[in-house]
């Protein structure tokens, strides 16, 4: 509150737009930004507003419409306003080269590792300021298995560690019908302390989430205006 941090309180917060929104409500840009971001330490990316960045993708775009998460304080009453909102979209499933079946979705299924009559659905949030993949425990699980060494799961760090020269499997992630794949580089990411860490890790009980991971490979459209999210793939780079 003010310049005074100490009298920060979540009871006194003051709603507000973002500036994205100001700009299209009051007609200065189409409703719709994009993002892509590139690989590598301190590369950061292209965030458009108004329309696409310019940086080679492929033409077919898949789309999904928008779901807004709404996440509340879990010690105010549920009439509170919302803490935090998200945009989140629903996947059809995930390609994971090497498991039993190629194609595997997660859900009531026993055995995980069967191939599913009916795609299983999962809604994810879509979010740049996530590093990693937080997906169900069941593709999580499945996907670490398939490195080369496998990956581990730490229970120091809370996540799955793997050797840094270790050979991620084929990953891709199945949005509307069409399959998206993580470039292998992307996969392993070095902590610059000597570790790698799986770019694919366990979701628990929280939110799954679509992070930068996934990011680098796609050029994602936040289309405001048409309450969806497009996605197309990133030519190799």
């Amino acid at each position: 509150m003010g310049t005074d941090p100490s009298k920060d309180s979540r009871n006194n917060t003051i709603t507000y737009n973002p500036i994205f929104t100001n700009m299209y409500t009051q007609g200065n840009v189409p409703p719709v930004f994009s993002l892509a971001l590139n690989r590598g330490n301190g590369s950061g990316g292209v965030l458009a507003i108004g329309g696409l960045p310019k940086v080679p993708y492929n033409r077919q775009f898949a789309s999904s419409p928008f779901q807004v998460l709404t996440v509340h304080n879990a010690a105010a009453p549920t009439s509170s306003k919302p803490q935090y909102q998200f945009y989140t979209i629903t996947v059809q499933g995930f390609e994971i080269l090497g498991a039993k079946y190629t194609s595997y979705s997660h859900g009531a299924h026993p055995n995980p590792f069967g191939l599913p009559n009916y795609p299983q659905k999962e809604q994810v949030i879509v979010d740049s300021g996530t590093t990693l993949n937080y997906l169900a425990s069941e593709i999580a699980y499945i996907t670490n298995s398939l490195f080369n060494p496998p990956a581990r799961f730490d229970e120091i760090i809370g996540g799955f560690t793997v050797e840094c020269d270790a050979v991620p499997p084929t990953f891709g992630v199945d949005i509307s019908g069409q399959t998206f794949f993580i470039n292998a580089a992307d996969l392993i990411v070095d902590t610059g302390d000597g570790t790698c860490i799986s770019g694919i890790q366990d979701a628990g009980n929280s939110f799954a989430i679509l992070g930068d991971v996934f990011l680098k490979n796609v050029l994602a459209v936040f289309d405001v205006g048409a309450a969806q999210m497009r996605f197309a793939a990133r030519e190799y780079y």
